[in-house]
């Protein structure tokens, strides 16, 4: 039933796959200065976990958030998408995966991944996607498995939507 519900859950909502289909590599980077977090900016947020648990959290959450991205490059790499996620600054094609919400527990995520071209800027295509995952476990490792899961969402949609591109140029 998960996987049906997060199916049904993306959206484009700018631009399309067409620009896309030539694409090879793409940067990968993760914007969530602007996430609400179970209500609270990530900066509240940040400053009561580190009431709560101490003064280290911060370098933690950043430490966490490195390993988060890199699992979620893997699991959608691992989809055989036509197009290779790399956290290197060489391609000339960003995807920028910016965190609209995350839940108080961590295992609900919503995001906008917005393909574009690193030099202008301009947004090839722009996708909504919510993905829900983990049961227990602490935040960090809950949002962990909730971005797992949107990587391997996100991956097997992406080849989907590039091989209907890919379909339509042919014909």
């Amino acid at each position: 039933m998960l996987s049906a519900l997060n199916l049904g859950a993306q959206e484009l909502i700018q631009g399309s796959f067409d620009p896309l289909t030539n694409v090879r590599v793409a940067s990968v980077e993760l914007d969530i200065a602007h996430a609400d977090i179970g209500g609270q900016t990530l900066q509240d947020f940040i400053e009561f976990k580190t009431f709560e648990e101490g003064e280290g959290y911060s370098k933690e959450f950043d430490k966490d958030l490195r390993e988060i991205l890199g699992d979620f490059i893997d699991e959608y790499n691992e989809t055989n998408a036509p197009i290779t996620l790399t956290v290197s600054s060489s391609p000339t094609i960003l995807l920028t995966i910016r965190v609209n919400h995350i839940s108080r527990k961590g295992n609900e995520i919503s995001c906008h991944y917005i393909f574009s071209d690193r030099a202008s800027g301009v947004v090839l295509a722009a996708i909504a996607m919510s993905s829900k995952d983990g049961r227990i476990g602490s935040f960090t490792n809950l949002m962990g498995d909730a971005f797992e899961r949107a990587g391997k969402d996100f991956g097997k949609y992406s080849k989907k939507m590039i091989k209907a591109e890919l379909k339509k140029q042919k014909k």
